[in-house]
């Protein structure tokens, strides 16, 4: 519940800021001859604004070591041109460990820097200022510490810290003022503070989205922001991809683990009207091997969840965004949402569980450049004919990706 109310927050607060920046007249209007040389894409990004500094406030929506969903806070700090230096903190979140089911209250310190290779040679071509809107490498190290739950006396020899040094190529990008989105590629490896754990590798997909907060110079012009936007286009349907957790790759002395989650999702506008039909499945597919002698050091698939989504959608506010020419007639607003996800999973290619649960949400949709999108949505849920504990739960669902 506090991370949906946490991103009802952000996105409250990040629109409060975008309808409060195209109010004022108080930061200056970029010369139209600089309007004029930059893409709109460019534009949208921030590109145009010399950034020095960024405060940063995350949802983090993850099947990461132990898998989680979270809010991370940080700050980057430019200390040379398109070096920067990356701090941030996530202060609690529960996680539960798959080797023996132990739940543990955590946090998670991050330091890194952060090399901007592009902005030099984009600059020079397009006279674009240094920002942190752009393509980066980065090396860093996370400290993890976990603190037992329910009265669980936590044997000394095993670890309380751990620590994760890493390589990351990743693409920031500023998105219309205060929005911001992280995603890319993470390596590292991770050790423990005890002698008897053994250090891991690993190899995942990261993504991040949330708000970033600065000081700029300039003040957006609407309809500069129109093309990447997309602000008449009227869509009858989607068909979306969720790169958010696409895969997540460990490797133990002990064990290996490769973890993928292809999505496909296909939402139908209903005529003229404000309503859609929006269907998704998902496959969440975990194969894994053990590197002892008593098992088999191949891969091979150990669990399969499959997730099959059907809910209508009601966009309240898309007549709204038309007559302000946000939108076109199509599926980029907000909206209220009805549905029922049905969930199998099965072990070792035999049933195991299944459970349907039934949901509303309120939800935020919004298409950008030619084949992108994001869709975040949170509300309450209530799991019913199952094997497994039903009853109500909150509801949280997050997704950015390609839109075709």
């Amino acid at each position: 519940m506090q991370i949906a109310l946490l991103a009802t927050m952000l996105i409250q607060y990040s629109n409060t800021l975008a309808q409060n920046n195209s109010d004022k007249d108080s930061t200056l209007q970029l010369p139209d001859s600089i309007v004029q040389y930059i893409a709109p894409i460019d534009y949208a990004l921030m590109m145009h604004e010399n950034t020095s500094w960024l405060v940063k406030a995350n949802l983090i929506y993850e099947d990461w070591y132990f898998g989680r969903t979270y809010v991370k806070f940080g700050i980057e700090k430019r200390v040379f041109r398109p070096l920067t230096i990356n701090l941030s903190y996530n202060p609690s979140y529960t996680i539960t460990s798959f080797e023996n089911g132990w739940n543990f209250n955590t946090n998670v310190l991050e330091l890194e820097t952060r090399w901007y290779y592009r902005l030099l040679k984009r600059r020079q071509q397009k006279s674009l200022n240094f920002n942190m809107s752009d393509n980066y490498f980065a090396i860093g190290v996370e400290r993890i510490h976990l603190k037992p739950l329910d009265g669980l006396e936590y044997p000394a020899v095993y670890s309380t810290n751990f620590y994760k040094y890493y390589l990351k190529w990743g693409l920031q990008r500023r998105l219309f003022k205060h929005g911001l989105a992280d995603v890319g590629i993470k390596a590292g490896i991770m050790t423990g503070d005890a002698a008897i754990y053994e250090p891991s590798l690993s190899l995942n997909t990261y993504f991040d989205f949330g708000l970033g907060i600065t000081h700029d110079k300039y003040r957006l012009d609407n309809e500069k922001l129109c093309p990447v936007l997309k602000c008449y286009e009227a869509q009858s349907y989607l068909i979306k991809t969720n790169l958010i957790s696409l895969f997540n790759f460990q490797y133990h002395s002990r064990y290996k683990k490769l973890e993928l989650a292809p999505t496909l999702a296909f939402e139908k506008k209903i005529g003229n009207s404000p309503f859609s039909i929006n269907a998704e499945l998902i496959a969440v597919l975990r194969f894994s091997g053990k590197n002892l002698d008593q098992y088999s050091k191949r891969f091979k698939l150990d669990r399969e969840d499959y997730y099959a989504t059907l809910e209508a959608r009601w966009y309240y506010n898309l007549n709204k965004r038309i007559l302000k020419g946000k939108s076109g007639n199509g599926l980029s607003a907000s909206y209220i949402a009805a549905g029922n996800v049905y969930l199998e999973r099965r072990y070792n290619y035999k049933f195991n569980d299944s459970w349907n649960t039934v949901y509303i949400t309120a939800g935020w949709q919004r298409v950008f450049a030619e084949h992108l999108y994001y869709d975040i949505q949170w509300g309450m849920g209530y799991t019913y004919k199952t094997t497994a504990s039903g009853g109500f739960n909150p509801f949280f669902k997050m997704a950015m990706g390609l839109r075709f």
